[in-house]
C-alpha cells in the first residue's frame, strides 16, 4: 500500500465522520420538530374522531328523546285521556279505547320503551304498555307530585330518580303530570326507556382504547358501562372541550347538551390515550427517518462511488448485444470489481442459456396454466371474518356457548378447507360441505332472514370433481345481491343434478333478481379474461367460470338465468371427472 493510498483513506475516513455528525444533528432536529407537531396532530386527530363518534349517537339520543316526548304530548293532549282524568260519562268506554292505544303505542316503540304507565286519579284509572316489575301499590303515586318541575309539568327521572327501576332493570322515565296532588281530577304518564338500549349505543362507539361515551343528567347520574371514571369528571360540563385533572390523572371531555331535559352526552377518555397514540407515532417516524437517512447516504456512496459509472459502461454493451443474433461474449475487464464481473459473466451464460430455456418453455406450458388458476383462486378472499367473529362474541356474551361453539367450528371448517394447501380439485360432496359451512355461519348472523335447503338427486353424482371454492362466491353473491336486499323472509335452495352426462348444480334465490340489459350483461362479463375491466360483477362469479373452465375445458361453466322471482345460476362439472 503506497502513501498516497494511505492518505486517501484518512481523508475519507475524516469526511465520513463529520457526515454521520451532521447525520446525527439533522436526526435531533427532526426528532424534536415531530414531537412537537405530532403531539398536535394527534389531539386534533383524536378531538376530530371523539366529535364525529359523539355527533353521531347525539344525533341517535336526540331523535328518540324527541320521538318519545312527542308521544307524551300527544297522550297528554289526548280527548280519550281528558274525559277519562274529569271521570264524564263516557269515560269507561273511552278508558278501553285508551289502553288500546297505549299497547298499540308500545309496540311501535317496544325497541326503546320498558313500558308506558298512566295513573289516573289515584288508581282509579289505570294503563299501561308493556311490563311493570313493580305493583301499583309500590309505586307511590303522590310522589310524582313532588317531582314535577315548573308550570310545564314535564320532567325527566334518571336510573337513579326513577321508581320504575330495578336492580336488574333500570329505566329512564320521561313524566307528565296532570293537575296537582290536590287537584279533584288529577293523573301522571310516564314512559320508561330502556336503559340497556342506550347502554348499547353507547358501548359500541369507539372513542379511544380506554375512552367512553356517557349519558350524564342533571344530578350527574351516569350510565353504566365496561369501565366507569371518578364521578368528579362529570361535574360541570357545558357542552366544550374540557381537561380536568381528577386523582392525579387528565382526563379529555367533549360533551354535547339535549335540548329537552338538559342532560348531556359525553365523551370521555384519559391522557394516557393521547400519550400512547404520541409515542407510538413519534418511535415509528424515527425508525422509519433513521432507516431511510442511513440506507440513503450509503445507496449515495456506494452507487456513485463503484457502481454508477461501471454499470452504466456495461449497459451501452448490452444495449449494443443482441440475444437472438450476437457476437460471441462480451469480455470480462479484469479491473471490474467482483461484483460486477459476475453480472458480465452471468450475461454470457444467460445468451447461451435463452435458446435452451425457449425450448423448455414449452415444456412448462401446463405448469403455467396451473400456476394462473391458483393466482384466480387466491383471488377470493373471504370478507366477512370480522362480522362472523363478532357474531361469535355475540353469542358468547349472551351466554349461548353452544351456538357460539357451533358456528365457530363452522367457522374453523370453512377456512380449512378454503386456505389449506392440496389439490386444486376436491369433490363436489367436499365442496358442498364448505357451502354448508358458509350458511350455517350467514344463518346465524342474519337470524330468520332467510332460509335454505339442500337436494341431491344422486349421491354419486357428490364423487364428481370441481375447482376449490367455487359454490361459496356464488351462494354469497345470492345472499348479499337478492335476499339481503329484501323486506321478507328470503329463500336460498342448492340442486344437484344429472343432465346430458354431466352435472347440473342449480343454486336459486328468491331475491329481486335482474333486469334483462342487467343479465345480458352478467352473462357478457362472467367470459372475459381475468385482467379485463368489468362494470357489474366482481372477481368471484368470473373467477369460479374461469377455473371451470381451464380444468375441464369450455364445455364447462357458469352462467345467469332469470327466473319468476330472483336469481337463477347453474353451473356445469363432468361426472366423475379424475383431477
Amino acid at each position: 500500500m503506497t502513501e498516497k493510498q494511505k492518505k486517501s483513506r484518512s481523508l475519507n475516513t475524516v469526511l465520513n465522520t463529520f457526515y454521520i455528525l451532521f447525520v446525527a444533528v439533522v436526526i435531533l432536529f427532526s426528532l424534536v420538530f415531530s414531537s412537537i407537531t405530532t403531539t398536535r396532530e394527534v389531539t386534533d386527530t383524536a378531538y376530530t374522531s371523539v366529535e364525529n363518534t359523539l355527533q353521531d349517537k347525539f344525533s341517535v339520543l336526540n331523535r328518540t328523546f324527541n320521538q318519545l316526548f312527542e308521544q307524551v304530548v300527544n297522550l297528554n293532549n289526548n280527548p280519550n285521556l281528558i274525559e277519562v282524568i274529569n271521570n264524564d260519562d263516557d269515560a269507561l268506554r273511552q278508558a278501553v279505547s285508551m289502553n288500546t292505544n297505549i299497547k298499540e303505542l308500545y309496540y311501535r316503540f317496544q325497541d326503546v320503551l320498558d313500558s308506558i304507565y298512566i295513573n289516573v286519579n289515584n288508581g282509579e284509572f289505570f294503563f299501561n304498555g308493556g311490563e311493570i316489575s313493580q305493583g301499583l301499590n309500590e309505586i307511590d303515586y303522590q310522589n310524582f307530585f313532588d317531582l314535577a318541575d315548573g308550570e310545564t309539568k314535564y320532567f325527566w327521572l334518571d336510573s337513579k330518580e326513577s321508581p320504575f327501576s330495578t336492580a336488574k332493570e333500570k329505566t329512564i322515565s320521561i313524566c307528565k303530570i296532570i293537575g296537582d296532588d290536590s287537584s279533584e281530577a288529577s293523573g301522571v304518564i310516564v314512559f320508561n326507556l330502556k336503559h340497556d338500549y342506550i347502554d348499547n349505543l353507547l358501548q359500541e362507539s369507539f372513542v379511544t382504547e380506554k375512552g367512553r361515551l356517557f349519558l350524564v343528567s342533571a344530578d350527574t347520574a351516569v350510565t353504566d358501562s365496561d369501565q366507569q371514571f371518578p364521578a368528579d369528571v362529570f361535574q360541570e360540563l357545558d357542552g366544550t372541550r374540557q381537561i380536568k385533572r381528577v386523582a392525579g390523572e387528565n382526563y379529555h371531555i367533549q360533551s354535547k347538551q339535549f335540548g329537552l331535559n338538559q342532560w348531556y352526552l359525553a365523551a370521555v377518555f384519559p391522557e394516557q390515550d393521547l400519550q400512547k397514540s404520541q409515542s407510538a407515532y413519534l418511535t415509528l417516524a424515527a425508525a422509519l427517518f433513521l432507516f431511510l437517512l442511513l440506507a440513503g447516504t450509503l445507496m449515495v456512496i456506494v452507487v456513485g462511488r463503484y457502481i454508477s459509472k461501471p454499470i452504466r459502461n456495461l449497459a451501452k454493451e448490452i444495449e449494443a448485444t443482441s440475444i437472438t443474433d450476437h457476437k460471441g461474449p462480451l469480455p470480462v475487464n479484469q479491473k471490474h470489481f467482483n461484483e460486477l464481473s459476475v453480472l458480465y459473466r452471468s450475461f454470457n451464460l444467460m445468451i447461451e442459456k435463452n435458446e435452451r430455456l425457449l425450448n423448455e418453455n414449452e415444456q412448462n406450458h401446463e405448469e403455467r396454466s396451473r400456476l394462473e388458476i391458483e393466482l384466480l383462486q387466491s383471488q377470493i378472499n373471504p370478507h366477512f371474518l370480522y362480522n362472523t367473529l363478532y357474531s361469535i362474541q355475540s353469542l358468547s356474551d349472551m351466554e349461548m356457548n353452544r351456538d357460539a361453539s357451533l358456528m365457530t367450528r363452522s367457522l374453523a371448517e370453512f377456512y380449512r378447507t378454503g386456505i389449506s394447501k392440496g389439490n386444486l380439485l376436491i369433490s363436489l360432496e367436499e365442496e358442498l360441505e364448505h357451502v354448508q359451512n358458509y350458511l350455517t355461519i350467514m344463518s346465524y348472523r342474519y337470524h330468520d332472514r332467510f332460509d335454505y335447503a339442500v337436494k341431491i338427486e344422486n349421491p354419486e353424482l357428490l364423487k364428481s370433481f370441481i375447482p376449490k371454492i367455487s359454490l361459496q362466491p356464488i351462494v354469497e353473491n345470492s345472499i348479499y345481491h337478492g335476499l339481503k336486499e329484501q323486506s321478507s323472509k328470503g329463500f336460498l335452495s342448492i340442486e344437484i343434478k344429472e343432465s346430458n352426462g354431466a352435472v347440473l348444480v342449480i343454486i336459486k334465490d328468491n331475491g329481486k333478481g335482474f333486469s334483462d340489459e342487467r343479465l345480458e350483461l352478467i352473462n357478457e362479463e362472467i367470459n372475459l379474461s381475468a385482467l379485463s375491466s368489468r362494470k357489474v360483477i366482481g372477481i368471484g362469479l368470473r373467477s369460479v367460470n374461469l377455473r371451470i373452465k381451464k380444468c375441464f375445458g369450455s364445455a364447462y361453466g357458469l352462467w345467469v338465468e332469470k327466473s319468476v322471482d330472483g336469481a337463477l345460476i347453474k353451473l356445469v362439472i363432468p361426472k366423475e371427472a379424475e383431477e
